[in-house]
């Protein structure tokens, strides 16, 4: 896979540079685990989006830095990972500045040399539309928590709906036989029943979280 794309020959030096600049301004934390899942090594932004200083980061076993169900969720794509199966996961991670974030991490298989040793390449990227903190109230914390679920329903939704309306579009333009179109009939109404949930459910959570925002009086 080419790093960049064009009519111009560059050199391993040069190459070095481009992918180096990148990994210190690009907003993601990239990490390398070794076969006993230990962090080796990571680079420099990403140290600045955790917080945290190489010391304190480097060495420790990376799912051990997770908590509750995001710890079991990096413990299966780590397992996953070193299996040979590339995948990826979403959860909340508490960063060195005591704020809690919400992360995509992809997890990677490195290529191996002929005797070389299993690794993973592991990228995180900060998606967290409202941090807080961990000596945040417990219904913020609550409610910021259900909202990010309510979400991830919606989405799941919402990717149905994608999949299902593609699929009518192909079989409606393919001359339909009658039990065809009421089936796709049935699967869309079972669709917008699910979607109709997670929207109540999204609208609902966004209402709790902005009601933790209001000030008592």
């Amino acid at each position: 896979m080419s790093i960049l794309l064009g009519d111009l020959h560059i050199d391993a030096a040069a190459l070095e540079t481009v992918i180096g600049t990148v990994a210190r301004r690009a907003d993601l934390c990239v990490k390398v685990l070794d076969q006993e899942g230990v962090i080796r090594a990571v680079n420099p932004r990403g140290l600045d989006l955790l917080q945290v200083q190489r010391d304190e980061f480097c060495g420790n076993v990376w799912t051990d830095l997770w908590d509750g169900e995001s710890q079991q969720r990096a413990i299966q794509a780590v397992q996953q990972g070193f299996s040979g199966v590339a995948n990826s996961f979403t959860g909340t991670f508490q960063t060195g500045d005591g704020v809690v974030r919400s992360w995509v991490i992809e997890v990677v298989p490195l290529e191996l040399q002929e005797g070389g040793k299993p690794s993973l390449l592991v990228i995180s990227s900060d998606v967290t539309s409202r941090p807080y903190t961990m000596d945040a109230s417990p219904d913020a914390i609550a409610s910021l928590e259900a909202l990010f679920e309510a979400n991830k329903a919606a989405l799941h939704n919402l990717n149905n709906i994608v999949s299902m309306t593609a699929g009518a579009a192909r079989i409606l333009s393919r001359q339909p036989a009658a039990d065809k179109i009421e089936l796709l009939s049935q699967h869309l109404h079972e669709c917008s029943l699910k979607c109709n949930e997670a929207i109540a459910r999204l609208q609902s959570a966004v209402e709790a979280v902005e009601g933790t925002q209001k000030p008592k009086g």
